[in-house]
């Protein structure tokens, strides 16, 4: 049996979470085992498999290692040290989504190379350690943002740096289908809803922003004006509106 055990402090815990959730199915496809141990302080999962499998999952792992650092880690360090005194939490969030995935791929590189597999593995340990150099990148990533709160936060300034950013992120899939007439959000390739759409226009933006997809079609519902003019306006020329 091959045994694996990942931990980080409660401020991570979607970090973790994330790695239960994406490798639960192939531990069931393959007859592995998993626990999930949550206190106070510090969240852990461990995984167990047979060893003829275990080169397969180390696979998958590694990926997911890679994405539950660069995606979850980051966003969790970038909210807690980027300091804009922005009264709407959604437009913060937003923002923090969008610049998490800034220049994501190289950092993703970096993380790959330096991930292994002892038999208990504490992720901020190993950010702080083995990752210094990416770490001490978002830190000051969160410094030129706050020396530059002023400018951040002239609202018409703010869309274009929300713009820019949009515009220089990697496509991860070809196009999403926005619903607004049942509330969905469906990725067009497989046909199979993403997640429900709700009616704050920011909470919208987020998760368009975590799919990153090249084309965005929207069936237009009774009362969704002000999300759709924001999407227009942050991805201009890859909204698309069609019939349901």
């Amino acid at each position: 049996m091959w045994e694996f055990c990942v931990c980080a402090k409660k401020e991570n815990k979607n970090a973790i979470l994330y790695l239960e959730s994406e490798i639960s199915p192939i531990l069931k496809e393959f007859e592995g085992v998993k626990s999930l141990c949550e206190n106070e302080n510090k969240i852990s999962f461990c995984v167990g498999i047979k060893k003829e499998h275990s080169k397969f999952l180390k696979k998958e792992l590694l990926k997911l290692l890679c994405n539950a650092i660069c995606e979850k880690m980051k966003y969790n360090f970038l909210k807690e040290n980027i300091n804009i005194n922005i009264s709407e939490k959604s437009l913060f969030d937003a923002f923090i989504k969008v610049y998490t995935y800034f220049d994501i791929e190289l950092e993703k590189a970096i993380v790959i190379r330096s991930i292994y597999f002892p038999k208990n593995l504490n992720l901020e340990s190993f950010l702080n350690f083995r990752l210094h150099s990416l770490k001490l990148k978002w830190q000051e990533m969160c410094d030129l943002t706050n020396l530059n709160a002023s400018i951040f936060l002239k609202s018409k300034t703010f869309l274009d740096i929300l713009k820019f950013l949009i515009d220089n992120l990697d496509y991860k899939h070809e196009s999403i289908v926005l619903d607004f007439k049942c509330n969905k959000i469906f990725l067009d390739s497989e046909k199979k809803s993403f997640c429900d759409l709700t009616v704050d226009s920011f909470d919208v933006l987020t998760k368009i922003i975590e799919l990153s997809p090249k084309k965005i079609k929207i069936i237009k519902g009774v009362s969704d004006l002000e999300p759709i003019s924001l999407l227009v306006e942050l991805f201009d020329g890859r909204v698309e509106f069609i019939k349901n």
